[in-house]
């Protein structure tokens, strides 16, 4: 399958298109097929390390 993959913070430049494996579904799991998705300013916010980072500083992630 299809799936848009980012392994870094940055620009839109990271997010790369791959194909992975279709994942598995355990006992009591299900798999659930997307037909569409979108992206919001949430979304690409939360990529950029400086959020990141003042959110660690303000407590809200433990990066253990």
């Amino acid at each position: 399958m299809k799936a848009i993959v980012w392994t870094a913070y940055g620009s839109p430049d990271v997010l790369q298109l791959k194909q992975v494996e279709k994942p598995a579904p355990k006992d009591n799991e299900v798999l659930i097929k997307v037909y569409a998705a979108t992206v919001t300013l949430g979304d690409c916010e939360i990529r950029l390390p400086a959020r990141v980072v003042s959110e660690v500083e303000a407590g809200q992630h433990d990066l253990r």
